[in-house]
C-alpha cells in the first residue's frame, strides 16, 4: 500500500509551491512529488488538530513538537517559514517543554473558512514513517485475534460524512472533516491504514477509538448486523476498589504490575510489599463507598453530599464530573468539594492521595505547575486506566475468544462492542470474571448502536 489520504485546506498546493525556494532547487520530478508530499502533510498535521472535536467547530491554535515534526520533514522549519510568509499558517512563539522544543501554529487567513479536501500522499518513506507511529506490531503480536475482526467492520456509503471523494463537506450534522478519512480508512480493510496500537496506559488504539459517537451506530458487522454496546458502569470507581481490597493486587501480578509502574518512585518493591498488606476495605467509609460502587449510586451519593453541604445542585452528571476530576487532581489541590468528599470518604481519598504522591503537574497548570513531558503523568489514571484495559483486553476478551473464537469483539476503553447474539455471552464473562479476580460483581450496561444514533459525543 503505497498510498495514504490525509486533509488539507482547498488549494492548489502544486502551483503554489512551485515558488518555494524548495522547489526551485529540486531537479527531479521524483524529488517535487517529495515536496509536495511532504508540505502537504505539514499542513494536514495543523488542519486535523484544529478540527478534531465533535462540534463541526475549529479549535484554536494547536501544539506541533519541532522533535516530531523533524522525524517526519527533517526540514520542516522552511516549508513553514513559507506557509508563514503567505499567510497560510500562523506561528507563535516558541517554547520548551521537558525535552519537545514547540511552537503553536493555525491555519492562516489565506486559507481559513476554506473547503477541506483529501490529498494522497505516495512518498514511500513518509507514509512508511506515519504507519510506523500508527501500527505498533506489539499490539497486533498480543492482539491479532482482534485486529483480524476488524476486517469485517465497515460504515455503510451512505453515512460517510461527505458529498464527494475529493471535496469533504461538514454536513448539517455538523460530522467533522477528519471522520471521513477514519471512516475510509476502516472501509478500505486494509489495516495497515489503521490505527492499532498500545496506549502509556495499556489501553488499545484502533480503527474506531477515534469514530465520533455519530458515526458509531452506523458500524456494520459482515454487512449485515448492526452491533451492541456493552459497557462497565461507574468504570473508574469501580477500579478503586481493589486499592481498597489490597489482597486483589497483591495475589495478581499483572495489577501489582500496574501499580508499581504508575508511580515507580513511591510505589518501590519494599514500599508496595508493606503497603499491600495494609488492607483497608473494613474500614466504614471503605465498606460504603464499595457498596455505592456496587448499586451504582456513588455519584448520586456524592451529588447530595455536596448539595446538602453547600447549597448547591450538582445532579449526577455535575458530580461525576467533579468527582472523577477530584481523584485525577495533585493531591495538595484544595477546595470545598474536595475537603467534603475527605469528610465523606477519608479512607478512600487518602488511598488515592498515597497513588498520587508526588504528582504536581497538569496540562493545564500554569507556570511552574504546568506539565512537560517526562513529568509524572496522574498515577491514578494511569491505574485505573491500566486496570480497566487488562481486564476488558487480557482477562474478558481472551477468555471468550478461547471458547468462541467467532465471537466478534470490538474494545473501546470500558466497553465492547459485539453483534447481538453474543452479547449475552461477553456480558457474563465481564461479570463472572470481575467477581472472581476483584470479589465484587461490576454492573454492565447493555444497549444497541443505533438507539444512541445523533447523540452527543460525551
Amino acid at each position: 500500500m503505497n498510498k495514504f489520504e490525509i486533509l488539507i485546506p482547498e488549494m492548489n498546493l502544486e502551483n503554489l509551491m512551485q515558488d518555494s525556494v524548495l522547489m526551485r532547487n529540486a531537479k527531479k520530478p521524483t524529488t517535487k512529488d517529495k515536496i509536495l508530499d511532504r508540505a502537504a502533510f505539514l499542513l494536514s498535521q495543523i488542519t486535523y488538530l484544529m478540527h478534531n472535536n465533535d462540534q463541526g467547530q475549529l479549535n484554536g491554535q494547536v501544539h506541533l513538537y519541532s522533535k516530531i515534526l523533524k522525524y517526519y520533514v527533517p526540514d520542516y522549519h522552511k516549508y513553514m517559514k513559507f506557509f508563514e510568509k503567505l499567510d497560510i499558517v500562523l506561528i507563535s512563539n516558541s517554547y520548551s517543554t521537558g525535552n519537545k522544543y514547540s511552537k503553536k501554529y493555525s491555519l492562516g487567513p489565506a486559507v481559513e473558512g476554506e473547503k477541506l479536501k483529501v490529498y494522497t500522499l505516495t512518498n514511500k518513506r513518509l507514509i512508511q514513517k506515519i504507519r510506523k507511529q500508527s501500527f505498533d506490531p506489539v499490539a497486533r503480536k498480543k492482539y491479532g485475534y482482534l485486529l483480524d475482526m476488524f476486517h469485517k467492520l465497515s460504515v455503510p456509503e451512505e453515512y460517510v460524512p461527505c458529498k464527494s471523494k475529493q471535496n469533504y463537506v461538514v454536513e448539517k450534522q455538523n460530522f467533522y472533516p477528519h471522520q471521513s478519512i477514519l471512516v475510509n480508512k476502516l472501509n478500505s480493510n486494509v489495516d495497515e491504514n489503521w490505527t492499532f496500537k498500545i496506549g502509556a496506559s495499556g489501553r488499545l488504539y484502533n480503527p474506531i477509538s477515534n469514530l465520533s459517537k455519530k458515526i458509531r451506530p452506523h458500524l456494520l458487522y459482515d454487512g449485515r448486523y448492526l452491533l451492541v454496546e456493552l459497557d462497565i458502569k461507574n468504570s473508574i470507581p469501580y477500579f478503586v476498589t481493589p486499592l481498597l481490597k489490597r489482597n486483589t493486587i497483591a495475589n495478581t501480578s499483572e495489577l501489582r504490575r500496574i501499580l508499581r509502574n504508575s508511580n515507580p518512585e513511591v510505589f518501590t518493591e519494599s514500599y508496595l510489599d508493606w503497603w499491600l498488606r495494609q488492607d483497608v476495605s473494613s474500614a466504614q467509609d471503605s465498606h460504603d463507598y464499595i457498596a455505592k460502587v456496587s448499586d451504582g449510586t456513588i455519584y448520586e451519593e456524592v451529588a447530595q453530599w455536596w448539595n446538602k453541604r453547600m447549597a448547591k445542585q450538582y445532579d449526577r452528571g455535575a458530580a461525576k464530573d467533579e468527582f472523577l476530576r477530584i481523584l485525577n487532581q495533585p493531591p495538595f489541590f484544595e477546595f470545598v468539594e474536595r475537603r467534603l468528599l475527605r469528610k465523606l470518604y477519608p479512607t478512600v481519598m487518602e488511598t488515592v492521595n498515597t497513588v498520587n504522591r508526588g504528582f504536581q503537574k497538569t496540562k493545564k497548570g500554569k507556570g511552574e505547575n504546568k506539565w512537560q513531558e517526562g513529568d509524572l503523568k496522574c498515577p491514578f489514571a494511569m491505574f485505573t486506566q491500566g486496570a480497566e484495559a487488562w481486564f476488558i483486553l487480557d482477562v474478558v476478551c481472551k477468555k471468550v475468544h478461547k471458547k468462541y473464537p467467532e465471537c466478534p469483539m470490538y474494545p473501546l476503553h470500558d466497553a465492547i462492542y459485539t453483534i447481538p447474539d453474543y452479547a449475552h455471552i461477553i456480558k457474563r464473562a465481564m461479570i463472572d470474571e470481575s467477581e472472581r479476580l476483584f470479589g465484587q460483581a461490576l454492573k454492565v450496561g447493555q444497549k444497541d448502536l443505533s438507539d444512541v444514533q445523533g447523540t452527543q459525543a460525551a
